[in-house]
């Protein structure tokens, strides 16, 4: 039986400011790159065949870590991508919800 187990990108300075980040190319931080490394360490005992990751920034560094953890190789799919979220892009979830942007 095939299994697929999904794993969040590793969090963003974005991530950590609570700022909708959409598809933005942003690096992963440091919690972000241990937040990796122990999702590589959780799912080693499954011994996963194959890694697939979106194409933004923050889900390639992850599944970087990932795939050097556990011997693997990766390969970055369009259709994993975060969507484009436009002029929400960096927004505080305040900023969101209080209706930041208005049009005239």
């Amino acid at each position: 039986m095939k299994r697929v187990i999904l794993i969040r990108a590793g969090r963003t300075d974005w991530t950590d400011q609570e700022r909708l980040a959409g598809d933005m190319d942003l690096q992963i931080n440091e919690a972000g790159r241990a937040e990796a490394a122990t999702a590589a360490n959780e799912v080693a005992s499954h011994s996963p065949k194959s890694l697939l990751c979106g194409t933004d920034e923050p889900a390639i560094e992850t599944a970087v870590i990932i795939a050097a953890s556990l011997g693997l190789k990766y390969k970055a799919v369009e259709e994993f991508r975060e969507m484009d979220l436009g002029l929400w892009e960096g927004l505080t979830d305040d900023q969101f919800r209080g209706g930041a942007l208005t049009c005239a």
